[in-house]
């Protein structure tokens, strides 16, 4: 009968300590080594507060216009894209060669590093509106600090002319709606005087075939002041015309004749409206203009986007893999080794 006991094996493996700790010593070195094989980057990190209000959410029609195709059936839609958006802008060739830029004043480091370099070594982390970090990283510690402060300020700035240029889409279209409406209303305007002028005509020319000294019919002179009423619409000038309108028992030479005045006049009208109406087009297309170069400066960007530095301290600075941490891998793995090598013996002399 064997008296072989599993408790007495672990017994006797634990009280092994010098053993336990050449093994964890030897790891811990090994650690060390790989952390000046494989040096650790440096990561510095720069804090954003992003907000957004999305209480005009539908009616941000720049906003659906970048969105290609993607529906805000929700609050949370428009905030999520706008979220999106914001993390992709911050990317951008024009915000890395501006971020370039100004660390090549600042270091001549960065003359030689390149727009795709830049970007490899920046990563923003977000969940939501909030804070951001905006992280850098670099083999050293002076180049991610430099390169997350530059990053954190090239991201306000273009945030914010962007957001601005996104206020004045907004006005913009409220402009182009309101003069939309005029230039319907005096469309409406012209149809209706052009219509009215040939319904005059027709009356003159039925008016002429009647004998000059013989009064009208009430129901002709009825139709006539109608037109007439109808044409001077809210217009003193033309409207005074109204009050020459020739007597009830007038012959229909007087009316001919008062007819003479009001045709040239509606005519005048119809020539003045129209004239609105061009000048109305070549409104609409400046602000078309307008509104276009504003909507490409705003990137699709809310108006009621806001972003600001957190504090103006200087980036916070951290090792990626720092060698004590390192060193800890390697005791656990050093553990790990031996309590591999320890398994191993117990379940050969088990097996004698």
């Amino acid at each position: 009968m064997s008296d072989w006991s599993l408790r007495d094996e672990i017994l006797v493996a634990t009280h092994r300590w010098p053993l336990i700790i050449i093994f964890c010593l030897l790891g811990a070195l090994a650690g060390w080594g790989v952390s000046k094989i494989w040096p650790s980057p440096h990561q510095a990190t720069a804090e954003l507060y992003v907000g957004l209000n999305i209480y005009r959410a539908f009616e941000d029609r720049n906003a659906v216009s970048f969105a290609d195709g993607v529906q805000f059936n929700s609050p949370d839609d428009y905030k999520n894209w706008q979220m999106s958006d914001l993390n992709t802008v911050i990317f951008t060739d024009d915000v890395v060669k501006k971020t370039l830029t100004q660390l090549r004043q600042e270091d001549d480091y960065w003359q030689d590093v390149t727009r795709d370099e830049l970007r490899a070594m920046l990563h923003v982390y977000w969940r939501n509106a909030g804070k951001w970090l905006l992280v850098a990283e670099s083999p050293s510690p002076k180049y991610a600090r430099q390169a997350a402060a530059a990053w954190q300020n090239v991201v306000v700035d273009w945030i914010n002319a962007a957001t601005a240029s996104a206020q004045e889409t907004m006005a913009l279209d409220m402009q182009l709606q309101a003069l939309a409406n005029t230039q319907a209303q005096s469309s409406a305007q012209l149809s209706d005087l052009k219509q009215v002028h040939s319904m005059l005509l027709d009356w003159q020319s039925k008016a002429g075939q009647w004998a000059p000294d013989q009064p009208i019919k009430s129901e002709d002179r009825g139709q006539l002041w109608t037109l007439v009423n109808r044409a001077s619409g809210n217009d003193p000038a033309r409207g005074s015309l109204l009050n020459t309108f020739p007597a009830v028992d007038a012959p229909a030479q007087a009316y001919l004749s008062w007819l003479d005045q009001v045709i040239p006049s509606t005519e005048d009208e119809i020539t003045l409206v129209q004239g609105q109406i061009d000048s109305f087009e070549q409104e609409r297309a400046s602000l078309v203009e307008a509104y276009g170069a504003a909507s490409k400066k705003s990137m699709g960007l809310s108006t009621n986007l806001e972003v600001s530095k957190v504090s103006e301290a200087q980036p916070r600075q951290t090792i990626v893999r720092p060698t004590s941490t390192l060193m800890l891998i390697g005791s656990i793995f050093g553990l790990m080794v031996l309590a591999i090598i320890w398994l191993i013996q117990l379940t050969l002399r088990r097996t004698r």
